[in-house]
């Protein structure tokens, strides 16, 4: 598995990186997102009581004290009450078992980052929440798996960052959990058939029992909602540089049944995504992450800006299922998406996240809404991105 976080930070102007970048693209903090999706209210007083979890792969420098000193000092930095207990803050193995020492980072230290966005996004979301950490001892599929089951029996919201290709229509891991919302990244490596070993990661995402969450490129206009696109940053100009930060996954898929309840017609199979928040780097967040060595420092805080990738948005949608407070109640969360009104949803219309265009590379003229957004439902955005939580 690949986790799905992305940083900009060396493409941004250093100008803004020495203090003057708050609220700004790449600088947004939990009161951003929540303003952009209709969310500031509930933010303050709901999620009292439920709790998020997260699956992530390896350890974290400075183990529990580590994750937990970031974790405060993100909330600080955006005016939330500390978490200083684990009543709200666990941290467990795949097993479950909570004995240090937990597993190391192993050779792939970009995890820590992916756990550091992940925590800051949910937290983002609902800063109420408690938040369970579940890390597997690798980021093999069967370590993963595990750390899953962990996740479904400790909580009813699981938050997932991660994916690789295709290799099953179906399991009961995923897709057999009434009262259970499962959470994932679509991938940062634009569209696909799901299926391709050449496409990008696109499961667990691409389960028909799982929330499928594309990516898009947040504009704020006074702190205000101003739109959304599909996020593509295919080589991409920044301050004269050309950089490929990727774009959102999304796919039509080769082995994964169409659900009964999916209603567009061009793809036969399971469509991806099914709903959509920002993940573009150059419109990304600012996160607290020791271990990253962050570049920017506001009241001492190691902070990371230009921070994205569908791994911001899955674990922001996880946090409003936090919000709604209804996860136990849902059959299949992905079907209350596909069913729910037009009015909870921003529906973003423009942008394609193939490289060659929204017929090109990937889509055949038949299913390019799986590459392109346009009214209504399109694969990189889905339905679109929350307004409120209606659609959950």
């Amino acid at each position: 598995m690949r986790c799905d976080a992305v940083l900009s930070d060396a493409f941004l102007d250093a100008k803004p990186r020495r203090g003057g970048c708050l609220h700004k693209p790449g600088c947004y903090l939990a009161s951003d997102l929540q303003a952009a999706y209709g969310i500031t209210t509930a933010a303050k007083t709901a999620g009292n009581g439920v709790t998020v979890a997260i699956v992530d792969a390896y350890g974290y420098e400075g183990g529990y004290a580590g994750l937990a000193r970031d974790l405060n000092a993100y909330l600080k930095l955006n005016g939330f009450s500390p978490c200083a207990t684990k009543r709200c803050f666990k941290v467990v193995n795949e097993v479950g078992g909570a004995d240090l020492p937990l597993p190391g980072q192993g050779a792939n230290a970009g995890w820590q980052g992916e756990t550091a966005l992940d925590l800051d996004m949910v937290s983002a979301a609902c800063p109420n929440c408690n938040i369970l950490l579940v890390e597997a001892y690798s980021a093999a599929n069967s370590d993963l798996q595990t750390a899953e089951a962990t996740a479904l029996s400790m909580a009813n919201i699981v938050s997932n960052s991660f994916g690789s290709g295709e290799s099953v229509a179906t399991t009961p891991l995923y897709d057999t959990h009434p009262g259970k919302v499962i959470v994932a990244s679509a991938g940062d490596g634009g569209a696909g058939v799901l299926g391709n070993p050449s496409a990008p990661e696109s499961q667990p995402c691409g389960f028909a029992g799982v929330v499928c969450v594309g990516g898009t490129s947040l504009h704020l206009s006074n702190g205000a909602y101003a739109g959304e696109t599909v996020w593509q940053d295919f080589n991409v100009k920044i301050n004269h540089e050309t950089a490929n930060l990727g774009a959102t996954g999304s796919g039509c898929s080769a082995i994964v049944p169409k659900p009964s309840w999916q209603t567009d017609t061009g793809c036969t199979m399971r469509s991806a995504a099914d709903i959509s928040a920002n993940a573009d780097p150059i419109t990304g967040v600012i996160i607290v992450c020791t271990p990253c060595g962050g570049s920017l420092r506001a009241k001492k805080m190691p902070i990371m800006t230009g921070i994205g990738g569908t791994s911001e948005a899955a674990p922001l949608i996880a946090g409003m299922y936090g919000l709604a407070g209804n996860a136990a109640t849902l059959t299949n969360p992905s079907q209350t998406i596909w069913t729910s009104s037009a009015s909870n949803f921003h529906d973003v219309t423009s942008g394609f996240n193939d490289l060659a265009g929204a017929t090109g590379l990937v889509c055949t003229p038949s299913i390019a809404y799986i590459c392109a957004a346009g009214t209504g439902y399109d694969g990189p955005t889905g339905w679109g991105s929350p307004n409120g939580l209606g659609a959950l």
